[in-house]
C-alpha cells in the first residue's frame, strides 16, 4: 500500500509521511509548506500543500503568483536543486527571470553567478527555523487540515509583523 493511502495518525488523519533525507530525522509527519521571501526576509507568499508535489513542479506556480502579486516576474529566483526541472522548463523559467539560481548539484553553489545567492537561499532556512522554534510551528495544536493551514498563516503573519516592526532582526 502506498504511503499516500495510509493513515499515520488517528488524531490527525490528514498528515502525510515526509521523507526529508536527513540522517538524524529521515521521516517526519505533516504537510509540505512552500515559502517565498524577499531579501529582507519578508514572506510574500506561502502555500500549505494538502498532498505532496515534487519541488520541481512548484516553480511555475511560484513565478506566476509573484507576477500576479507584483506585476512582474522576480529578478532572481534562488532555490535548492530539488526545484530543478527538465531542460525545456528551465529554459522557459530562464526567459521569465533574469537570474535563475537553481543548481544542478550542490557544488554549483560555489560557482559564479550562483555563489552570492547561496547565502540568500540559505536565509529561508533560517526563517523556517525561526518559524518552527520562535512561533511554535514545530507542532500543530489544532485539528484538521484547514486549521493546520490557518496556523501556518498566523505564524507567517506574526513573522512579517516582527519584520516590519524591527527590520534588523534576523
Amino acid at each position: 500500500m502506498p504511503a499516500s493511502e495510509r493513515t499515520f495518525s488517528i488524531f490527525e488523519p490528514h498528515v502525510e509521511l515526509l521523507k526529508r533525507g536527513r540522517r538524524e530525522k529521515p521521516v517526519e509527519f505533516g504537510h509540505k509548506v512552500l515559502l517565498t521571501q524577499t531579501r529582507d526576509k519578508f514572506i510574500t507568499h506561502y502555500e500549505v500543500l494538502e498532498k505532496q508535489k515534487p519541488d520541481s513542479e512548484l516553480v511555475s506556480s511560484v513565478l506566476e503568483h509573484h507576477r500576479e502579486q507584483f506585476g512582474a516576474y522576480p529578478e532572481t529566483l534562488a532555490a535548492d536543486k530539488g526545484f530543478r526541472s527538465d531542460a525545456k522548463k528551465m529554459e522557459v523559467f530562464q526567459e521569465q527571470v533574469q537570474l535563475l539560481a537553481i543548481p544542478k548539484k550542490p557544488s554549483d553553489w560555489g560557482k559564479e553567478p550562483l555563489q552570492p545567492w547561496q547565502a540568500f537561499r540559505a536565509g529561508i532556512e533560517g526563517t523556517i527555523s525561526g518559524l518552527k522554534r520562535g512561533l511554535r510551528l514545530i507542532r500543530c495544536f489544532y485539528r484538521g487540515f484547514k486549521n493546520f493551514a490557518a496556523s501556518i498563516g498566523a505564524a507567517i503573519f506574526c513573522h512579517n509583523i516582527v519584520k516590519l516592526a524591527n527590520p534588523s532582526t534576523p
